[in-house]
């Protein structure tokens, strides 16, 4: 097993990172409404193939590594806080582990108007999610009166 020169360890450092901020995106991804969870998870999805790299391939050329570890995993944070804040000014839930997430306040009370956005199924996890009974047999509309 070779060692991992001075020159290439920051670039797999940084691509741990990247490798961590895909997971994350996807954990935060999965509490955004459906339209912004499609753009978090899919450049999520980028850093993930972006850091399947060999150790091996890393160490001929770090420089070049580390610059896209670092560009990629910025705009996932920049794409993921931005989803975030959205959320936020629709008022929609935001998930118990985006409060790791600095700039992220507390859960937020959701609005009929934003609950109307979702789907149906989205609606019932959110009523099991909230204790509710009999949710499987409502409609959209009952579903959206029974969580605001």
């Amino acid at each position: 097993m070779a060692k991992t020169s001075s020159s290439a360890q920051p670039a797999l450092d940084a691509i741990a990172v990247a490798a961590d901020a895909a997971t994350l995106a996807h954990t935060v991804a999965r509490s955004l409404p459906r339209k912004d969870a499609k753009k978090v998870t899919a450049l999520a999805d980028e850093v993930r193939a972006l850091t399947d790299v060999d150790t091996k391939t890393v160490r001929k050329n770090p420089e070049k590594y580390t610059k896209q570890a670092v560009a990629i995993t910025g705009a996932l944070v920049r794409a993921t806080a931005k989803a975030i804040a959205k959320a936020e000014r629709t008022r929609v839930e935001v998930a118990p582990p985006l409060a790791a997430v600095p700039g992220v306040s507390a859960p937020i009370v959701l609005t009929a108007p934003a609950l109307a956005e979702l789907t149906v199924i989205e609606l019932r996890s959110r009523a099991r999610a909230a204790g509710h009974h009999g949710y499987t047999r409502m409609r959209k509309a009952q579903l959206v009166a029974l969580l605001s």
